[in-house]
């Protein structure tokens, strides 16, 4: 019911990439007296704009090339599909603030809403 009020919206933001090789991770539970974990190299920041560029970029080239847009598209984001798709994600959410009072007193919106004449 709080939907349109924001209530129950995430925001995930990813700041590492952790490469892993499975088949290594899962054909032994232990190596030595260390989990197995699969971890292939150093965990690559992804804050930086190349560094995200040069991880999907091949991904992205093969898309488009699958589909038969590489002539016509260099980006993902150039389909109308997928920017309808990008555009629906955006949502800036409202901004953090301290857990004083009640949220909706506290900026003078209405608990209840009135429907017809009617609170509902």
């Amino acid at each position: 019911m709080g939907k349109p009020l924001g209530m129950g919206a995430v925001k995930l933001e990813s700041t590492t990439l952790y490469v892993i090789d499975r088949p290594t991770r899962y054909s032994s539970l232990f190596e030595g007296e260390n989990w197995q974990t699969g971890l292939t190299g150093a965990p690559r920041p992804l804050f930086h704009h190349q560094t995200l560029k040069g991880l999907t970029g091949a991904f992205e080239k093969h898309v488009l090339e699958f589909l038969g847009l590489g002539d016509r598209c260099r980006h993902l984001y150039e389909l109308k599909r997928v920017a309808m798709l990008l555009k629906m994600m955006e949502w800036p959410g409202y901004p953090s603030v301290s857990c004083e009072g009640l949220f909706l007193a506290r900026e003078k919106r209405p608990k209840h809403a009135i429907h017809g004449g009617r609170r509902i």
